[in-house]
């Protein structure tokens, strides 16, 4: 069994509908035994499809400029074939990055170029980051440690202005992960990417505006008075704001009012409504 490391360098853009797209640039890896032997590297620039030239953060990040891109970069779709061929039998493996950002961001150029977000030679991973963050006594979970802080915590040699080029930090990542190895919370941290895990992954979660749609209804929404327990009925039309819709009512019973909020979102799965009620404020007699 293999520990494969990988590590991306992108750039950001946006294609012609103005979605976001992290178009690679550099895909790296490491290769690691059981024994965290290093048995072999990977390095491949990738030539842009989409962007023209590279930001300039990007430039100032990774010290790529677009003239190498083009003149020793190959498409995408030959880096994945070369990466795919070098990594070998997917059984055989376990990825890792530095955050899913990596492997979110793999799967989202598979799904622009090649129309299916499926990374069919990945399907057991961990996420690096994650795992070594839980051996970091100072990490309080609110703010995630960088792969340099974490080198120096483990007593990594890591030069920082060598960092940001795809192999060179998948090699400090892989000393990360080997110095922090431990085999029962590694195997609770392994994911299965199977099935319809990359699709997962990459789909944004939004939320619905339209009160009537061919993906709700929010006339079908029954809401229960929270003092007596009768049925509330909306006063008026529902309106919507701070990404959640609102409306008057008047529970039918006890005559009590009330403000009915619903937050309404397309996930993966389908539709999910949030529901909350609090009680009407009438507004200050004027003097």
């Amino acid at each position: 069994m293999n520990y494969i490391i990988f590590d991306l360098e992108w750039n950001s853009t946006r294609v012609s509908n103005r979605r976001p797209l992290n178009e690679i640039i550099e895909i790296g890896a490491v290769k690691m035994s059981e024994a965290f032997a290093v048995t072999d590297t990977f390095s491949c620039l990738v030539r842009p499809n989409v962007s023209k030239g590279l930001s300039p953060f990007c430039i100032d990040t990774t010290h790529i400029e677009i003239d190498e891109l083009n003149k020793k970069g190959i498409s995408f779709f030959s880096a994945l074939k070369k990466f795919s061929a070098w990594c070998g039998n997917e059984n055989n493996n376990i990825f890792l990055s530095w955050s899913k950002s990596d492997l979110y961001t793999l799967a989202q150029n598979m799904k622009f170029f090649k129309h299916n977000a499926d990374i069919p030679f990945i399907r057991k991973y961990i996420d690096a980051q994650q795992f070594c963050e839980q051996f970091i006594d100072s990490y309080d979970g609110a703010h995630s440690i960088s792969l340099y802080n974490t080198a120096q915590y483990f007593n990594i040699s890591a030069n920082e202005e060598n960092l940001h080029r795809a192999l060179a930090d998948s090699m400090l990542a892989a000393k990360c992960f080997a110095a922090a190895f431990d085999s029962e919370k590694a195997a609770f941290a392994l994911i299965d990417c199977s099935g319809e895990y990359f699709s997962r992954l990459i789909y944004k979660t939004y939320s619905i505006s339209k009160p009537v749609s061919s993906l709700y209804n929010i006339n079908n929404e029954q809401f229960v008075c929270p003092a007596c327990a009768g049925k509330l009925e909306i006063q008026g039309k529902f309106s919507y704001r701070l990404k959640c819709f609102h409306a008057a009512c008047i529970c039918k019973n006890c005559k009590k009012k009330f403000i009915v909020h619903v937050n309404v979102k397309k996930t993966y799965d389908g539709v999910s409504v949030t529901k909350r009620i609090s009680r009407f404020k009438e507004k200050a007699a004027a003097d």
